[in-house]
């Protein structure tokens, strides 16, 4: 019970922390797993009944999970972050480094990588990897992944960098679906 009651205080503070998500909270319920026991994707207990629709971002307070790829009834599926399909907008955290964050579809390990279009910026490993809001999907500032101390892959003008998420994806019991994003956080406690 310890467990479960700190796994939920966590999740009611960063419901304040974020004041400006509005969010539904699901369940786990179901995990697509690989035949090397990699989680490929998640069903959780919040689906169109509920006003969920496809596209939908899905966070924790680790970070992005990835978004609704299919929402019946009250039921949704999740496509991971580190799907071979996906495609995020982020930034180095602290840094004015711009790029996506591509998922690897590894077959047995939740990894991405980062696509940095300027070769002549190196990124360190550790240097935390957040959304933008570019991609008009993900809000801004969600944390998805840090680069790992592997070296860099130059492809077609870009340098791909190793990124470890920031999700434990095969531990995952519940997330947040966010809904709708409000323009500015309100006020707390009637102060103006």
């Amino acid at each position: 019970f310890k467990k479960e009651n700190r796994r939920l205080k966590r999740l009611l503070q960063y419901k304040g922390e974020r004041p400006d998500l509005v969010t539904i909270t699901a369940r786990v319920v179901g995990k697509d797993v690989s035949p090397f026991h990699r989680v490929l994707k998640i069903k959780i207990t919040a689906g169109s009944d509920h006003g969920i629709r496809r596209y939908q971002p899905v966070i924790t307070p680790s970070g992005v999970v990835g978004h609704i790829d299919r929402a019946v009834g009250k039921y949704a599926e999740v496509k991971l972050a580190v799907d071979a399909g996906s495609r995020i907008s982020v930034n180095v955290a602290d840094r004015q480094i711009k790029g996506i964050l591509v998922g690897s579809g590894h077959k047995n390990r939740f990894l991405a990588s980062f696509e940095a279009p300027d070769p002549q910026r190196e990124l360190r490993e550790g240097d935390m990897l957040i959304t933008n809001g570019e991609d008009e999907r993900f809000p801004k500032g969600l944390v998805v992944g840090y680069i790992r101390g592997e070296p860099p892959q130059p492809k077609e003008g870009i340098l791909r960098y190793s990124v470890e998420p920031s999700v434990p994806f095969a531990t995952l019991e519940e997330v947040f679906v966010v809904t709708s994003q409000l323009e500015r956080p309100p006020e707390m406690g009637g102060l103006r």
